[in-house]
């Protein structure tokens, strides 16, 4: 890569100041499955009952455990969702677990870094019922309530369709009680997935600015040094920063 294009360095520079995907560094990517064997969406694993209707599920990701339990505990899958455009979570929101008996089951995130700030996403979903009720959820650390109003048949304008996002730092671990309003306790609540990311600290991002600064003025203090021309001694085309290196790709 030649570094001496200005062009060059302004994209490096970006990179360094904004890199892809440190935003949002996923650990945990859980899609909640039936034990049939239902579609698992790309980039997710599966979370998957113990036995039908046994009242928990657990996956451990990056040292955090993501345990569902609850009232006999159960399962759907409602088939297939198209993908379309920016939406391309299908597969996650076509099955679901649901707590059956009780209309409400349980859910508990452990393992969490009290240093670090996460980022929670959950998706609740019925396809093909519950057309207008709303599943909550109930933490017992107050800033990580939720709730996702559900309809059936979408609409899915993106990613983030039927989910809530909530961020939490300094805890090792969050219970969630998951609930829904509907009228009888026919209408069960529902988990489709759940994504949780590290959000790096503004410190770090701080950082890497003033090194993507630092790396400019460095090439400001080059062009410097070659506007004096031939006042400057003349030195050998591999080390002069004036000139381009020929071992290096345009």
């Amino acid at each position: 890569m030649n570094f001496r294009n200005p062009m060059c360095l302004v994209a490096v520079l970006t990179t360094l100041m904004f890199p892809a995907g440190l935003a949002h560094a996923a650990v945990v990517l859980l899609d909640a499955n039936t034990a049939a064997g239902s579609p698992t969406e790309t980039g997710f694993t599966p979370i998957v009952e113990a036995a039908p209707w046994v009242n928990n599920a657990a996956v451990t990701q990056s040292g955090i455990t993501v345990l569902v339990s609850g009232g006999l505990l159960d399962e759907r899958d409602r088939g297939a969702i198209a993908d379309n455009g920016p939406f391309t979570y299908g597969d996650l929101l076509r099955d679901f677990f649901q707590g059956n008996e009780s209309a409400e089951f349980r859910m508990s995130i452990s393992g969490l870094d009290p240093n670090e700030i996460y980022e929670i996403q959950i998706w609740s979903h019925d396809p093909t019922s519950d057309n207008g009720v709303t599943y909550s959820y109930d933490a017992d650390v107050d800033a990580l309530d939720g709730a996702v109003l559900n309809t059936t048949g979408g609409p899915y304008p993106d990613n983030d369709a039927f989910s809530f996002t909530r961020t939490v730092t300094g805890i090792t671990e969050v219970n969630y009680t998951i609930t829904n309003d509907g009228a009888t306790q026919s209408v069960a609540s529902k988990f489709n997935g759940i994504r949780i990311t590290i959000v790096p600290e503004p410190g770090s991002l701080a950082l890497l600015g003033l090194g993507g600064l630092a790396l400019l003025g460095r090439r400001r203090k080059s062009n410097a040094v070659c506007r004096l021309g031939s006042r400057a001694p003349a030195v050998d085309a591999p080390t002069d920063p004036c000139r381009p290196d020929p071992s290096e790709t345009p």
